[in-house]
């Protein structure tokens, strides 16, 4: 990507360049130091920085007794000079970066990078630069444990929104007086209001609606994936009240068909491969029965969990704790859990984790589709109880807590930024917000499409159609499984015959 500015300014630049803003020209910057008879003393009552005067003065040598800096130390000066949030986090991310191409390259290959003017090659930054992904984690801890001078509101979402921000087309590496023009705010406390203030009658009718829009949109496809998981548990519960009226002929129809796979494959590899004996053929046989194995477990998985149903009823004493409110909120929690994890899981939304590597990015891959298609783990309820007919959120809790672990966040630090307020806070112009707004709007109604076209598929929907129809129809159901049994009875016999006779061609002494 290329940089926004031609001219890469380093940490120890922006120091000397912070210190003389903030402290003076006769400044002594080496009172930041552990070591100094008066060292500047941060609000813990600590020195600036925990390292000597000699270190210090090694942030300046470009050589290679060059001393880097960590994103934590980098944050105690800026908090020290009370820096804007984006200044302090454009610190942190110049600290990171450096050590990062440090990594990358180290001393030993005998590279010049930290020689003379290298680590300002825009050439370098270019070519390096994609594979540089900071933890967001990591950067909110330290300024929620760290700073308070800022009156920012500091939540994740923000941090994470600034810190991608300052990544694009690496505005970080420019000059940190600079960072401070570009996030600039206006003295007010209603960013929104002040934004809209700022407009024409046009543009104001323009933005409110692409915003309500936007808004819209968003809260249906908060709906939307609510819906979908309340349709994988109303799916579910048909089906488990499909497997507790024909269980005992599911269970002999899943044995036999089971044997009916088992005697097929058998009789393939003895019709491609004569010369094995008995013995050998099922060797093979029981390697590519795995498939109609977990078919098999797949069916004995169902009619355990349409057990596990509690048959009783509640008086309205027992059931007083579920009230509207407690349904309501339940259901904004589970809300809120959805879209956290359609934007850290979504092949869409999760496109922007770059520095993922190719397994990880598979591992998230594999937990969307396993929220899409949670049904085959979630319990059987009685009809009476809260959660018969709403999402589990144990089991949206766990797949969340999967994806943090994959993303390197803590689960309780992440949030989904607001977007269109981060940047309004910023000062971005107009026709920028709108050229957003307008992206985002169809970038929804692509999701919405395509959730609404996967449907079917995410909630079993086909085969809970024969479900019902077969609840519906109890008693020509039952004819239909009798009749499925004994033709499978038949085909078995069938089978086994054909195995006798290709066995009877084999000599005895290979049988």
């Amino acid at each position: 990507m290329k940089s926004t500015f031609n001219k890469v300014v380093t940490l120890s630049e922006d120091i000397i360049q912070i210190a003389k803003n903030e402290m003076g020209e006769s400044f002594d910057l080496i009172r930041f130091c552990r070591d100094h008879p008066d060292p500047l003393l941060f609000y813990d009552n600590k020195p600036v920085l925990d390292i000597t005067q000699d270190e210090f003065l090694m942030i300046f040598d470009p050589n290679s007794n060059h001393y880097f800096l960590s994103p934590y130390q980098a944050l105690r000066i800026g908090e020290y000079c009370k820096l804007a949030l984006p200044n302090m986090i454009g610190l942190m991310l110049k600290a990171e970066w450096e050590r990062f191409a440090l990594l990358i390259i180290g001393f030993s290959t005998g590279t010049e990078i930290y020689s003379g003017s290298g680590l300002k090659d825009t050439d370098f930054v270019e070519n390096r630069i994609s594979g540089f992904r900071p933890c967001t984690d990591n950067f909110f801890d330290l300024i929620r444990e760290n700073v308070r001078s800022s009156t920012d509101k500091i939540t994740y979402g923000y941090i994470d929104l600034l810190i991608n921000d300052l990544l694009n087309q690496n505005i970080f590496l420019c000059e940190n007086e600079q960072i401070g023009k570009l996030y600039k705010k206006p003295k007010t406390d209603n960013q929104q209001n002040y934004f809209v203030s700022t407009l024409n009658e046009t543009q104001r009718t323009e933005y409110l609606h692409k915003k309500e829009l936007w808004n819209l949109k968003s809260a249906e496809l908060d709906e939307f994936l609510l819906f979908l998981e309340r349709k994988k548990r109303f799916n579910i519960n048909t089906e488990d009240k499909y497997f507790r009226a024909f269980r005992k002929l599911e269970i002999e129809r899943s044995r036999l068909i089971y044997r009916i796979d088992k005697y097929e494959i058998i009789l393939s590899i003895m019709l491609d491969k004569p010369e094995l004996s008995y013995r050998e053929l099922l060797t093979l046989a029981e390697a590519q029965l795995l498939k109609a194995e977990t078919k098999r477990n797949d069916c004995k998985n169902k009619i355990n969990r349409c057990q596990n149903y509690i048959d009783g009823t509640f008086n309205d004493n027992n059931q007083s704790y579920i009230t509207s409110d407690f349904k309501n909120k339940y259901s904004r929690e589970c809300k809120k859990l959805l879209r956290k994890l359609f934007f850290m899981l979504h092949p869409d939304t999760a496109s922007g984790n770059l520095s993922l590597t190719d397994c990880k990015k598979h591992q998230l891959n594999s937990l969307w589709l396993k929220l899409m298609k949670t049904t085959n783990e979630i319990n059987s309820f009685s009809p009476t109880m809260l959660l018969y007919h709403l999402p589990d959120y144990e089991q949206l809790e766990s797949i969340y807590i999967k994806a943090c672990e994959i993303l390197d966040i803590n689960p309780e630090n992440y949030e989904v930024g607001n977007r269109l307020e981060f940047m309004i806070g910023k000062g971005t112009p107009f026709n920028e917000i709108m050229e957003f707004l307008k992206n985002e709007i169809e970038k929804l109604e692509l999701q919405l499409a395509n959730l609404e076209l996967a449907q079917n598929e995410y909630t079993n929907e086909k085969q809970t159609q024969i479900y019902r129809y077969a609840l519906e129809n109890i008693n020509d159901h039952t004819k239909k499984l009798k009749n499925e049994i004994k033709n499978m009875e038949s085909q078995i016999k069938a089978l086994k015959l054909k195995i006798i006779n290709e066995l009877k061609k084999v000599p005895n002494e290979q049988r």
